[in-house]
């Protein structure tokens, strides 16, 4: 684990000094700039044009408009277009601003500004430069070598969230070295570790409350889950899952990243002790390169690669040891008359890296029918099956019923509950709560 935590570092020290010197310069530019000072002075100052209130007429906003758009059209001619107009109603004076592209000499931005008042020009009439993204912002995002540059800060940024896991579990391992971490001061610096990571970082390995994924995820921001599991066992120790924190970061529209730390306790049975501690942490980024034909008959089509790092502790039986890696693809489609209808399934192959005990390799299939009984309410029933290919292995079937309730955009609740259908000590029953909140 030193060796990779060393080689990531290597690797990423170059983009993560650009990105932090870069991002410092903008800060210092954004304190220090007079937009920043106009908008500070401008805080607390209500807008003359109130809604329901006497004042200046909006009609006097749209004269300058007109009057801008008319002036634009005149000066830059008929190749330029507009890219957008703002009304800056709380400055002074009140003002509006029209921004072109490809209206300079070489193609550049320019604006166009008026008094909102009388419709007089400020400035030049023939319009001024207007900069946009410096290049210190397109260096910092990586912008400035164009599609090359967007796939880097991809790049660096994973890198990142991986100097974040192997570190701590370096220092997981030296603190464990020094000290057993028992009862509740355990599970309060385990809390705060997962805590101090999910700061910088991003549904867990599956769509809560089901083991099967799906593909569709928020467009945009975070999405971020807490869960707890309770699993009962014929044969094997108990299993409490929780908490888990489950960060889930989309970049782009069809594009996330995901991070999934959890604590594990094995209630042991016949008088053995239980076993509490941090279990293996799924790292995963998801990609939805397909998307539904809502109309048609194409579904939503996603694939999410997830490495497993073995952060658990063997002695313990929290983990066997291995780093994981597992390719699984998710098909998705909504039908009926309101497309109340939601089905979907997963399929993928599962392989160990190292470590004993056969190939360790699995194939994964789990497919998923709910519905959406009201807006706020989604109930659905769910098969999923894990098959060891080397005929070591279990095979586990699980059927699950779970049901969602949204309360808002932000918030919603997962709860599932199922039992173990296979011949081998399997889970019975399972039980899921999960909290989500996307913002």
């Amino acid at each position: 684990m030193r060796k990779v935590h060393r080689w990531i570092s290597l690797i990423a020290c170059l983009f993560l000094l650009v990105v932090g010197v870069t991002g410092v310069i903008l800060q210092v530019q954004s304190l220090t700039s007079a937009e920043e000072a106009e908008r500070e002075r401008l805080a607390g100052k209500p807008s003359a044009y109130a809604l329901g209130a006497s004042g200046p007429a909006l009609d006097e906003a749209r004269k300058a408009e007109l009057k801008l758009v008319s002036l634009a059209g005149k000066a830059l001619g008929p190749g330029a277009s507009i890219d957008r107009i703002e009304y800056l109603l709380r400055a002074d004076p009140a003002r509006v601003v029209l921004h072109a592209i490809n209206g300079g000499p070489d193609g550049s931005p320019m604006r166009f500004t008026a008094r909102i008042a009388d419709g007089s020009i400020i400035g030049n009439a023939g319009g001024e430069a207007d900069p946009r993204e410096s290049f210190i912002l397109r260096l910092h995002t990586g912008e400035v070598l164009g599609d090359a540059g967007v796939v880097g800060g991809v790049l660096w940024g994973t890198a990142l969230v991986g100097l974040t896991i192997t570190g701590m579990w370096l220092y997981w391992k030296m603190y464990r070295g020094r000290a057993k971490v028992k009862g509740w001061k355990g599970i309060l610096w385990m809390m705060a570790a997962a805590s101090a990571v999910a700061l910088p970082a991003t549904r867990a390995g599956a769509g809560p409350p089901f083991l099967t994924d799906d593909p569709w995820f928020v467009d945009k921001g975070w999405e971020i889950k807490s869960r707890s599991q309770y699993e009962r066992h014929a044969e094997a120790p108990d299993v409490l899952i929780g908490p888990t924190f489950d960060l889930n970061y989309t970049i782009v529209p069809g594009f996330k990243l995901n991070l999934t730390i959890a604590e594990e306790t094995l209630l042991g049975k016949n008088g053995e002790p239980n076993q509490f501690g941090l279990i293996d942490t799924d790292l995963k980024f998801k990609w939805r390169f397909v998307e539904e034909e809502q109309d048609g008959w194409r579904p939503a089509i996603s694939m999410a690669p997830t490495i497993t790092f073995p952060t658990g502790d063997t002695g313990r039986g929290l983990s066997d040891g291995s780093y994981k890696f597992k390719v699984p693809f998710q098909f998705g489609k909504t039908f009926g008359e309101d497309h109340n209808w939601v089905a979907y399934s997963e399929i993928g192959f599962a392989k160990k890296l190292d470590g004993s005990g056969g190939s360790g390799e699995t194939l994964i299939f789990g497919a998923t029918l709910a519905r959406n009984v009201t807006k706020e309410l989604q109930v659905g029933v769910e098969l999923y099956h894990e098959f060891a290919l080397d005929g070591k292995g279990q095979h586990t079937q699980i059927l699950n019923l779970g049901a969602t309730y949204t309360f808002n955009d932000s918030w919603s609740v997962q709860f599932g509950v199922g039992k173990s259908i296979s011949a081998n000590d399997g889970p019975d029953p399972i039980v899921q709560l999960v909290v989500q909140w996307n913002f």
